[in-house]
């Protein structure tokens, strides 16, 4: 009798020890596993629609280019998120430049070409986020952008004037947008962004309004890498 009672003993002591271990591994993998609180880093590419509010141009979103890397910190429902992007912009005149407009002082004698301007940015924005739902976040702050170089397609200004002079290098941007979850690695991203600052370098005679950037973008979300920090009072053995 009493050796059936220590063997009975024993197997549920061993029995509980087994289940507490298994517990606790699966217990620290779960935790990880839907945790809301991990770092991310990864890339994106889109499409960037962006237009110059003021005369002399099309006051249209032009089709760009976006690509960038970007790092993301969340915790619960908040984030913050930093990129690092490279994007393309398109400007084009309403009319022929030289109907209204005199560059360097002197009239230019080509009525026929209007501006075409493309122009290649290096960005760094700064968001915010609030994830209402998992799959969700919405996201506020600002972006940094820097204008690498302008091209004059038309050369229009070319042949009296030096293009890099026209529009200003630096811009700082409000940011809103919206990131959805369509799987554990693949993200869907949507922003809007207005300028604050005047692009119009005002070097040119008749060039007077004031030039601010409004745009658009849309992305695609290659997560590659997601990691958490360490978990706090569970101790793996």
């Amino acid at each position: 009798m009493i050796s059936n009672r220590l063997l009975f003993i024993s197997f549920i002591s061993v029995s509980l020890l087994l289940t507490g271990a298994t517990y606790g591994q699966v217990r620290i993998s779960d935790i990880q596993r839907n945790s809301s609180n991990f770092c991310e880093w990864g890339v994106f590419t889109g499409g960037n629609f962006q237009q110059l509010s003021a005369a002399p141009f099309s006051n249209s979103f032009s089709n760009g280019n976006a690509t960038g890397a970007y790092f993301k910190r969340r915790k619960k429902i908040f984030g913050i998120q930093a990129a690092l992007s490279a994007s393309t912009a398109h400007y084009e005149t309403v009319e022929p430049l030289s109907h209204k407009y005199k560059l360097s002082h002197t009239v230019f004698t080509d009525t026929t070409s209007k501006g075409v301007f493309n122009a290649f940015y290096a960005n760094l924005p700064v968001v915010v986020e609030v994830r209402p739902v998992k799959w969700l976040s919405l996201q506020m702050g600002l972006a940094y952008s820097y204008l690498a170089y302008t091209q004059d397609v038309n050369a229009v200004y070319k042949k009296n004037a030096d293009v890099k002079k026209l529009f200003g290098k630096r811009n700082v941007s409000g940011v809103a947008g919206l990131e959805v979850e369509l799987s554990p690695k693949l993200k869907i991203e949507a922003t809007y962004s207005v300028g604050f600052m005047d692009l119009n370098n005002h070097d040119f005679q008749g060039l007077t309004d004031k030039w601010y950037t409004n745009s658009g973008t849309i992305s695609m979300i290659w997560r590659l890498k997601k990691w958490y920090p360490p978990l706090k009072h569970i101790r793996k053995k």
